[in-house]
């Protein structure tokens, strides 16, 4: 058998359109892959076909999600949650006490909360988190406990233990039903 050697090319992933704009002109958020290890966030606009980069070269987006309010988006860079508002040119870290690490897709729950599964010392869990640096362990596991999701009062999440993975399924904590309801946080 000979192998050959495959080189790899550019590629453009379309995430989302914005939401309505003034303009009325459709916008859309594309990752744009140079090569294996380095991605930038382009925001494409519909009526000009222009392309315009959003972050500096020393960011590489990763689980980029749109925020509830659509005043920006979150993205994972490095293992750190990054915000950047589209009325600001600066993007925000948010910071943590707990050192969780391996950072998954987060999922907006509220305009200032989200949740999302990350390891720490070794074990994946589900944490509740806001913008304000605020982190809760929420869900702990026999083994990593990933893509969490709550739909309503529920949290839904994917728990893989040894080989075998398992959809599970607990009661969202109800305290911070509250306060990811309560609207004077935002």
């Amino acid at each position: 058998l000979a192998f050959a050697k495959v080189t790899a090319t550019e590629y453009a992933y379309p995430l989302f359109f914005m939401p309505d704009s003034p303009d009325g002109v459709e916008r859309c958020l594309v990752l744009y892959q140079h090569d294996y290890n380095h991605t930038e966030l382009w925001l494409w606009n519909s009526k000009t076909l222009a392309p315009h980069k959003l972050l500096l070269s020393m960011y590489n987006p990763a689980g980029v999600r749109l925020l509830p309010d659509a005043s920006g988006f979150s993205f994972i860079d490095n293992d750190r949650i990054r915000i950047k508002y589209f009325q600001k040119r600066s993007v925000k870290t948010l910071e943590f006490a707990l050192p969780f690490y391996d950072i998954t897709l987060l999922q907006w729950i509220a305009p200032h909360a989200f949740i999302f599964s990350a390891k720490e010392h070794g074990l994946y869990h589900i944490y509740y988190a806001t913008k304000e640096g605020w982190s809760l362990r929420i869900q702990s596991g026999k083994g990593r406990v990933l893509y969490p999701q709550k739909v309503g009062d529920q949290l839904f999440f994917i728990e893989r233990i040894a080989e075998q993975a398992v959809f599970s399924c607990s009661d969202f904590p109800q305290e911070l039903l509250t306060y990811s309801n309560d609207e004077s946080l935002t």
